[in-house]
């Protein structure tokens, strides 16, 4: 019989790895960024791909995000002038 692999916790699985999610401005992308931001603290890089979307460019559909509560920080302490995300066009 084989052997029962040890599975590890969301947090550790995603420690040190970049992430790149599309449908981030969705109801569910939402939930899976703050859910990473808030429980994995390794997370090295998350990349949203965003879209513009009746007559709203990507940046304006994430400050929507943003203002809606969604914390791109994650609880995480603001160290000096660190950006917590970067946009690319």
């Amino acid at each position: 019989m084989a052997e029962a692999k040890e599975l590890l916790s969301i947090s550790d699985f995603y420690a040190e790895k970049t992430i790149f999610i599309t449908g981030a401005t969705g109801f569910l992308g939402k939930i899976v960024i703050e859910k990473l931001l808030r429980d994995c603290p390794l997370v090295k890089k998350i990349f949203l791909l965003t879209r513009s979307r009746r007559g709203v460019n990507p940046q304006q559909r994430i400050d929507n995000i943003l203002d809606s509560g969604v914390s791109l920080t994650g609880g995480r302490s603001n160290s000096g002038s660190q950006n917590y995300y970067q946009m690319y066009m």
